[in-house]
């Protein structure tokens, strides 16, 4: 046992409080230096676990998950720029509400009748039930507004999807065809636009990387929860083979929220001998591009 690593933040306090101070415990007993994690530099680091993917710094980074939306340029261990972040709702989180207002449980018939002619893993969350149900729709039999694509919020770099998911939620409700079909037409005209959005910010982010940061990242981390979506994964990666980018994404079991990620950003800080006092505290709201910060 060399260190001990602990999430330090963002977060809620009570889960931080106790799981810092039980690290802080183990590392005096033990006599081992204490590394505080944040959560979603962990995130940005995970793909780097395998060394024979041999990804450098600078790359990009994106963020997409439950609870986050956010592509930055990771400079390094330590050191990130916070290109764009989601306004509103993050993608994740849009992808649940969307498919909860589907009402998806009652296709289960028409899921498993259609299964064997569509061979796919048994899918848990909200949001990987309506990834499945688009898998059986044609996205251009619906139209949804494309976010942040009016003359005043094109050049941002920002996300937004609380517009998405309520013109999605008009469309759920106008249906006068509440057939397997016509749900799977939404679902997928859904994803399609949130996907669109998510490439066309992330088309205008690179070139404000290159052009204004004067960084030309050769590689593109996309991680967290949503990265396990296999259309969203194919889009990306079609993005960054036609940008000239090596595409990386950790496995699926490693892109949700777990322990190993925190570990191995341990280990990145570690090396380079960013460790903490037992005296660090747990941070609720900790910007990422502020990590380096010596507070």
């Amino acid at each position: 046992l060399a260190a001990i690593a602990v999430t330090r933040g963002p977060g809620m306090p009570g889960s931080l409080g106790v799981c810092l101070n039980a690290a802080k415990s183990l590392a005096a007993v033990h006599k081992k230096p204490l590394i505080g994690v944040h959560h979603m530099e962990a995130h940005a680091l995970m793909a780097r676990i395998d060394s024979t993917k041999n990804i450098e710094f600078p790359f990009l980074a994106f963020l997409i998950s439950g609870g986050h939306t956010m592509l930055l340029v990771a400079n390094s261990v330590n050191s990130y720029t916070c290109l764009g972040t989601t306004l509103d709702d993050s993608i994740g989180e849009v992808f649940d509400k969307v498919s909860r207002q589907l009402d998806i449980p009652s296709l289960k018939p028409d899921l498993e009748s259609m299964a064997a002619n569509h061979q796919d893993e048994s899918n848990n969350s909200a949001g990987e039930a309506l990834e499945r149900l688009a898998t059986f729709g044609n996205p251009s039999n619906h139209k949804l507004p494309l976010p942040m694509s009016k003359a005043d919020t094109s050049s941002s770099l920002n996300y937004s999807f609380s517009g998405l998911k309520s013109a999605t939620f008009r469309l759920i409700a106008a249906s006068k065809d509440n057939s397997f079909a016509d749900k799977a037409d939404i679902a997928a005209c859904f994803q399609t636009t949130a996907t669109n959005h998510l490439v066309s910010k992330l088309t205008k982010s690179l070139l404000f990387t290159k052009s204004e940061l004067g960084v030309s990242p050769k590689s593109i981390v996309v991680s967290g929860g949503v990265a396990s979506n296999k259309y969203i994964n194919s889009r990306l990666t079609a993005f960054a083979h036609s940008n000239n980018l090596l595409y990386f994404s950790p496995p699926k079991h490693l892109c949700t929220d777990n322990g190993v990620m925190i570990a191995w950003a341990g280990i990145e800080r570690l090396k380079l001998g960013l460790i903490d006092p037992y005296s660090i505290t747990f941070k609720q709201r900790w910007p990422l591009q502020d990590l380096g910060n010596h507070v």
